[in-house]
Formats: structure tokens, C-alpha cells, sequence
């Protein structure tokens, strides 16, 4: 039966029995849960619009526990034990989606980024990482001083190289000093 043919209670009794049996088997667990909570969130989206103080509250928790799944085992929805890297970076641009000040997974695109040499992307997660951090809005989703460091570190690193790339692009650029940009000169007071 698809997720989307089940009742809300439904998918809750679903919900506690992958937490009860889930973990045991090694396919899926993580992916069949995440889609569990995405189908419980989509469900009481319109409950809200209907009545907000009674399913708000619902929203809010059903949110919260599907972003902290999509964080902490976005890379494991494959196989519970082995790591993927593309499922890692869509599972935290899920989460960023629902949730967009969330320095961990800023921290996380941002090595996964640098990983694959993709400097001007790592510079943008990195920098995103660092500025959502110093907002402190998700206490359980900040980095902590050793990441705040190591996203500096490669924050300027990226930023090196992108720099670099950039400069040793303009060599190649053929131009005469008669077509170069006249630059006027000022003087800083």
C-alpha cells in the first residue's frame, strides 16, 4: 500500500513500527521513515489551515523530526551501514528546504562540496554555515567550535582556489593595451 492511500493514524502506527523493527533490517530504514514523515507533514499542512491552534503544534514536531532525520541520516538512506554522497546532498537540500537556517547541513554541503571541487559552491555552504551559526537560532543544529574553525578554514581555502582559477582564466585572455579598460585613478583620504 502506497503512503499516500494511508490515514494519518495509519501512517503514525506505521511511523512506531519502523521505530520498533526498522533498524534491524539494513535497507531502507532511514529512507522508509523520512518518507513517512514527509507524508505525515503534507497531511497536516491543510489540518493547520483549518485549525491552527489545535494542529499547529503537530506541524512544527512533524517538521522538526523529519529535517533531524534528513540531517543526520540523509547519507544512509540506501543502506543503513554505507554512506552515499549524492543522497547525502539531496537528503540536506531537503532539509534546507524545509528548514533553511541549519549551520550542520550548510557544514555538510559545504565538505561534500569541497570533496568534489566544487570550490565556489563549498564557499557558499561554508559561508552559510558560518553566518546561520552566529544567528544561533537551532541549538541541536549548530556546529561546534572545531567545525566553526574547519569552516573557516576551508571557507578561505575555496575561496583561494576559485580566486586562483580566476586569475589564471584572465591570462588567457588576449587583449591589447589599447583594449584594456582604462582605469582612473583616486586618491583614499
Amino acid at each position: 500500500m502506497r503512503l499516500r492511500d494511508l490515514t494519518l493514524e495509519e501512517l503514525e502506527d506505521l511511523e512506531q513500527e519502523l521505530h520498533e523493527n526498522g533498524e534491524q533490517s539494513n535497507f531502507g530504514y532511514y529512507a522508509k521513515l523520512i518518507n513517512v514523515y514527509e507524508e505525515m507533514y503534507k497531511r497536516i499542512i491543510p489540518l493547520v489551515r483549518k485549525d491552527r491552534a489545535m494542529y499547529f503544534h503537530s506541524l512544527q514536531y512533524t517538521k522538526k523530526l523529519l529535517v533531524s532525520y534528513l540531517v543526520k541520516y540523509g547519507t544512509y538512506l540506501k543502506m543503513n551501514q554505507i554512506k552515499d554522497d549524492k543522497i547525502a546532498v539531496a537528503s540536506l537540500k531537503k532539509a534546507l528546504s524545509y528548514e533553511k537556517n541549519i549551520p550542520i547541513a550548510y557544514y555538510r554541503l559545504g565538505f561534500l562540496a569541497y570533496k568534489q571541487g566544487e570550490y565556489s559552491q563549498a564557499v557558499r555552504y561554508f559561508q552559510g554555515a558560518l553566518n546561520y551559526h552566529k544567528l544561533g537560532d537551532h541549538p541541536s543544529f549548530s556546529i561546534n567550535q572545531q567545525q566553526e574553525f574547519h569552516a573557516h578554514m576551508y571557507l578561505a581555502n575555496s575561496a583561494l582556489y576559485v580566486a586562483s582559477s580566476t586569475y589564471e582564466a584572465m591570462e588567457d585572455i588576449p587583449y591589447s593595451s589599447a583594449a584594456a579598460p582604462e582605469f582612473s585613478t583616486f586618491t583614499i583620504i
